[in-house]
């Protein structure tokens, strides 16, 4: 069944418990000089994953719900050992119709489990969230919500951050704009100082006939959360041509500098754009003297599909790692 379709069901959470070296369920056992089954890696701590079904709640009441499977859950750890997990849902919150909503579950440690998820604030569609944690232990969301009905089709980027005391703040704009049309895919990246660095797509420098034919004629911008201040939205890319835009930014921080990577797609329609044309990279200093670097192609298009999801970005001790696969109908790559 094609992911695309609605899928009726629960949201898994994957727990590590630490077990004794050997024991990890499906490791495949050999056997040893005496002939009793050992570890293929022994004296290595092994860890059992667990699954926890997350629960939805509206005022204290489970609900049934549908995972909205077009857009990938967002998992952040915190420095106390806890985690919050954030994922689109349709669920019927009070005597309204079922919407699609984000919901944010905790995993609390001092008693090892998921709490159950709420719906975030608002009553229109939300979509596609990015989430980093600073070392204060401070979670910082960015999302979509949806125009109200009625107004013309577009989508704002809205910030929300969550103290480690459990307090949330208020959603607020991040880059509002009347001519940004459709803003979605935000990338998030904090770096030593604790600053906040996001990038995303939106159709503020597009033409109106350009920005209502197709979400994809856009661009991407970046801005920095300052002293509880977000920056003026600066551009990172301008399109080529009208028809190759770029999606799916990813954001890391490597030392002084950020690095970005993205998704070009070629043409008008959707079915035309199923696989991207290549990937590119850029980097600027955190200070942001200098502006962007001139972007690179990192993978090239052949005859599979890449670029969008099936790239992922981390930043390490020194530079950053990007896995990224390739998808063909015969055979499919990973790669780092």
């Amino acid at each position: 069944m094609s992911v695309r379709r609605a899928i009726v069901g629960l949201l898994l959470a994957l727990s590590l418990l630490p077990l004794v070296a050997g024991s990890i369920a499906g490791q495949e056992e050999v056997a040893g000089e005496s002939g009793e089954a050992q570890s293929q890696f022994p004296g290595l701590p092994l860890a059992q994953p667990s699954y926890d079904t997350l629960r939805v709640e509206d005022n204290g009441e489970t609900l049934p719900y549908r995972v909205w499977v077009d857009w990938v859950p967002e998992l952040v750890t915190t420095p106390d050992g806890g985690a919050w997990a954030f994922f689109g849902a349709q669920a019927k919150l009070g005597d309204g119709p079922a919407g699609r909503r984000l919901f944010a579950s905790r995993f609390d440690p001092a008693v090892g489990v998921w709490m159950p998820a709420e719906a975030l604030p608002g009553d229109h569609v939300q979509f596609g969230p990015a989430a980093v944690v600073d070392r204060q232990g401070r979670v910082h969301l960015v999302y979509s919500e949806l125009a109200a009905d009625g107004a013309p089709p577009s989508s704002t980027l809205l910030y929300v951050r969550l103290d480690a005391d459990g307090a949330r703040s208020d959603p607020v704009p991040l880059a509002l704009d009347a001519a940004a049309g459709y803003q979605m895919m935000p990338a998030l990246a904090v770096d030593a100082a604790d600053r906040v660095h996001a990038m995303w797509r939106d159709q503020r420098g597009v033409s109106p006939e350009s920005r209502a034919a197709l979400p994809a004629n856009a661009d991407l911008y970046e801005a920095s959360l300052v002293d509880n201040v977000w920056s003026p939205p600066a551009a990172v890319t301008v399109r080529e041509a009208p028809d190759i835009s770029p999606a799916w930014p990813l954001l890391a921080v490597d030392g002084n500098r950020l690095v970005a990577v993205w998704s070009l797609y070629k043409g008008t329609t959707e079915a035309e754009m199923k696989t991207a044309l290549r990937v590119e990279w850029s980097t600027r200093r955190i200070d942001a003297t200098g502006g962007w670097t001139p972007a690179q192609a990192i993978v090239e298009q052949s005859e599979d599909e890449i670029g969008g999801r099936l790239i992922d970005l981390a930043g390490n001790n020194a530079g950053v790692t990007l896995i990224y696969g390739r998808f063909a109908r015969s055979t499919n790559q990973l790669a780092i």
